[in-house]
Protein backbone atom coordinates (compact mmCIF):
# COMPACT_ATOMS: atom_id res chain seq x y z
CA UNK A 1 0.00 0.00 0.00
CA UNK A 2 0.75 3.56 0.36
CA UNK A 3 2.46 3.11 4.00
CA UNK A 4 5.89 1.75 3.05
CA UNK A 5 5.84 4.89 0.23
CA UNK A 6 5.33 7.56 2.94
CA UNK A 7 7.90 5.72 5.27
CA UNK A 8 10.76 5.82 2.59
CA UNK A 9 9.82 9.57 1.60
CA UNK A 10 9.55 10.74 5.36
CA UNK A 11 12.65 8.83 6.00
CA UNK A 12 14.73 10.24 3.05
CA UNK A 13 13.41 13.62 4.37
CA UNK A 14 14.73 13.27 7.44
CA UNK A 15 17.90 11.78 6.65
CA UNK A 16 18.69 14.85 4.60
CA UNK A 17 16.60 17.92 6.33
CA UNK A 18 19.73 19.30 7.76
CA UNK A 19 22.22 19.13 4.70
CA UNK A 20 19.38 20.49 2.41
CA UNK A 21 18.77 23.69 4.94
CA UNK A 22 22.77 24.28 5.49
CA UNK A 23 23.34 23.68 1.17
CA UNK A 24 20.58 26.63 1.28
CA UNK A 25 21.85 28.53 4.14
CA UNK A 26 25.39 28.95 2.79
CA UNK A 27 23.94 29.75 -1.02
CA UNK A 28 22.17 32.65 0.50
CA UNK A 29 25.14 34.23 2.55
CA UNK A 30 27.13 34.63 -0.57
CA UNK A 31 26.53 37.31 -3.15
CA UNK A 32 26.24 35.32 -6.37
CA UNK A 33 24.49 36.35 -9.91
CA UNK A 34 21.37 34.10 -10.44
CA UNK A 35 22.44 32.32 -13.29
CA UNK A 36 25.43 30.27 -11.16
CA UNK A 37 23.52 29.45 -8.26
CA UNK A 38 22.41 26.15 -8.97
CA UNK A 39 25.81 25.44 -10.14
CA UNK A 40 26.53 26.89 -6.72
CA UNK A 41 24.53 24.77 -4.53
CA UNK A 42 25.36 21.53 -6.69
CA UNK A 43 28.43 21.65 -5.96
CA UNK A 44 28.52 23.00 -2.27
CA UNK A 45 25.45 20.59 -1.82
CA UNK A 46 27.58 17.65 -3.29
CA UNK A 47 30.73 18.55 -0.62
CA UNK A 48 27.90 18.98 2.29
CA UNK A 49 25.67 15.71 1.25
CA UNK A 50 29.22 13.75 1.44
CA UNK A 51 30.23 14.98 4.50
CA UNK A 52 26.89 14.35 6.41
CA UNK A 53 26.62 10.57 4.87
CA UNK A 54 30.50 9.71 5.82
CA UNK A 55 29.90 11.66 9.41
CA UNK A 56 26.34 9.60 9.71
CA UNK A 57 28.62 6.46 8.64
CA UNK A 58 30.81 6.80 11.25
CA UNK A 59 28.42 7.87 14.44
CA UNK A 60 27.05 4.81 13.56
CA UNK A 61 30.26 2.92 13.21
CA UNK A 62 31.32 4.40 16.35
CA UNK A 63 27.57 3.47 18.31
CA UNK A 64 27.27 0.04 16.81
CA UNK A 65 30.04 -1.72 14.71
CA UNK A 66 32.22 -1.05 11.97
CA UNK A 67 29.71 -3.32 9.67
CA UNK A 68 26.72 -1.30 10.42
CA UNK A 69 28.87 1.99 9.45
CA UNK A 70 29.77 0.78 6.06
CA UNK A 71 25.95 -0.31 5.89
CA UNK A 72 24.98 2.98 6.95
CA UNK A 73 27.37 4.27 4.20
CA UNK A 74 25.98 2.22 1.23
CA UNK A 75 22.03 2.42 2.63
CA UNK A 76 21.55 5.98 3.44
CA UNK A 77 21.93 7.61 0.05
CA UNK A 78 19.90 5.06 -1.34
CA UNK A 79 17.28 5.60 1.04
CA UNK A 80 17.51 9.64 0.33
CA UNK A 81 17.02 8.94 -3.67
CA UNK A 82 14.16 6.76 -3.17
CA UNK A 83 12.64 8.92 -0.79
CA UNK A 84 13.38 12.07 -3.41
CA UNK A 85 11.44 10.16 -6.18
CA UNK A 86 8.48 9.55 -4.17
CA UNK A 87 8.29 12.40 -3.13
CA UNK A 88 9.06 14.16 -6.60
CA UNK A 89 6.34 11.99 -7.75
CA UNK A 90 3.27 12.48 -5.41
CA UNK A 91 4.18 16.51 -6.15
CA UNK A 92 3.56 15.94 -9.79
CA UNK A 93 0.73 14.05 -8.99
CA UNK A 94 -0.54 16.82 -6.98
CA UNK A 95 -0.21 19.35 -9.79
CA UNK A 96 -2.14 17.44 -12.54
CA UNK A 97 -4.62 17.12 -9.71
CA UNK A 98 -4.93 20.85 -9.19
CA UNK A 99 -4.43 21.69 -12.84
CA UNK A 100 -7.25 19.13 -13.89
CA UNK A 101 -8.96 21.13 -11.25
CA UNK A 102 -8.30 24.78 -12.35
CA UNK A 103 -9.17 23.60 -16.05
CA UNK A 104 -12.54 22.14 -14.97
CA UNK A 105 -13.53 25.44 -13.15
CA UNK A 106 -12.47 27.28 -15.57
CA UNK A 107 -14.45 26.23 -18.73
CA UNK A 108 -15.49 29.56 -19.97
CA UNK A 109 -11.43 30.45 -19.68
CA UNK A 110 -10.09 27.12 -21.16
CA UNK A 111 -12.94 27.58 -24.76
CA UNK A 112 -11.86 30.89 -24.77
CA UNK A 113 -7.90 30.00 -24.99
CA UNK A 114 -8.54 27.62 -27.21
CA UNK A 115 -10.55 29.67 -29.78
CA UNK A 116 -7.91 31.83 -29.20
CA UNK A 117 -5.24 29.25 -29.97
CA UNK A 118 -7.02 28.40 -33.10
CA UNK A 119 -7.12 31.74 -34.84
CA UNK A 120 -3.51 32.31 -33.85
CA UNK A 121 -2.75 29.09 -35.27
CA UNK A 122 -4.81 30.36 -38.70
CA UNK A 123 -3.22 33.67 -38.83
CA UNK A 124 0.60 31.74 -38.59
CA UNK A 125 -0.25 29.51 -41.45
CA UNK A 126 -1.80 32.39 -43.78
CA UNK A 127 1.67 34.34 -43.01
CA UNK A 128 3.71 30.99 -43.79
CA UNK A 129 2.12 30.77 -46.84
CA UNK A 130 2.55 34.29 -48.33
CA UNK A 131 5.95 34.74 -47.04
CA UNK A 132 7.42 31.12 -48.01
CA UNK A 133 9.31 31.54 -51.64
CA UNK A 134 8.28 29.83 -54.04
CA UNK A 135 10.78 27.62 -55.64
CA UNK A 136 10.39 27.80 -59.75
CA UNK A 137 12.62 24.72 -60.18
Amino acid sequence: GVAPWMALALAGWLLFVIPYRLTGMVVDRVALERDTRSTWKLLLGGAIYSVWVVGLAVAVGRWRGMWLGLLTLGLVPVVGMLGLLVRERWRGAWVDVRRWGLLRSRRRLVDTLRMAQHRLGQRLDQLFEHHTPRGDA
